[in-house]
């Protein structure tokens, strides 16, 4: 998920919305699976208020952990064209990794935005419900999956608290984005189109066929009743997931849309 509004979920067009991000982690949840929501921060017209309805809504989704980020449009996306006349608040490229505000915003100060979203992970993650699940969780090896992250988050958002006080270094009056980075070059990405070359239909039908049969590119398929599935693991394509996790390879081209759900038993 990219946010948990759905005004800014279409504003973005990543085909997002709101009740499919809960419903995806409901799904996953019912089916054993960790849920992650990445929570983007950052958009130009966000105040307390919106920030306290995504606190609110990520409350209501429940995720197993969060990752919050900060808007970061790249030339080649449609969102660069709509943030283009946005001033450049952070000009050290190195920096423009999701992890750090790089634009301005019209009602909130960068210190106003860091500290808010800083809260939100804290008051996220230390909910009775969700340090339940790190202390309690049945599953040993996801148990110790999310202690882990927990232990490594922790150490982000101290390194980031003082790199925000005392290492970087933002600028009040920068360029614009298009300034900063040049002309969008949104027309050149064929990701975001909705037509592609035949020759990827025919790649994903042969990746889906390889998958069927358990084998990798460059491997004859696996003997039928042959199981390649060992140590409460799935090895299939460089694939590792839970033995009752959901492998879901899709495609959408102007030939349809393939679909492929292959139970992980």
């Amino acid at each position: 998920m990219e946010n948990t509004d759905e005004r800014t979920l279409q504003l973005i067009r990543k085909g997002g919305s709101t009740s499919s991000d809960r419903e995806a982690i409901r799904l996953l949840r019912l089916n054993g699976i960790l849920s992650m929501a990445t929570w983007v921060a950052g958009f130009e017209d966000e105040g307390f208020r919106d920030l306290w309805r995504g606190f609110r809504q990520l409350i209501a989704y429940d995720p197993d952990q969060i990752q919050a980020l900060y808007v970061t449009p790249h030339r080649w996306t449609p969102f660069f064209r709509i943030a283009r006349d946005r001033k450049v608040i952070q000009q050290d490229a190195r920096l423009w990794d999701y992890k750090h505000q790089v634009l301005q915003m019209t009602r909130l100060k960068p210190w106003m935005l860091f500290f808010s979203v800083k809260l939100i992970e804290l008051a996220v993650q230390s909910r009775p419900k969700a340090l339940a699940r790190i202390l309690f969780y049945e599953d040993p090896e996801q148990r110790h999956s999310m202690r882990w992250y927990t232990q490594m988050g922790r150490r982000v958002w101290f390194r980031e608290v003082w790199g925000f006080l005392v290492r970087d270094i933002r600028v009040k009056d920068g360029p614009t984005l298009a300034e900063f980075w040049g002309e969008p070059q949104d027309a050149e990405e064929e990701s975001m189109l909705t037509h592609h070359p035949h020759e990827n239909h025919q790649n994903f039908r042969r990746s889906v066929w390889h998958a069927q049969r358990g084998c990798r590119w460059n491997e004859p398929p696996v003997a039928q009743g042959v199981s390649r599935f060992r140590s409460g693991r799935a090895e299939n394509g460089g694939f590792r997931e839970p033995e009752r996790s959901v492998l879901l390879y899709v495609s959408t081209g102007s030939a349809g849309s393939y679909r492929l759900q292959a139970g992980i038993t």
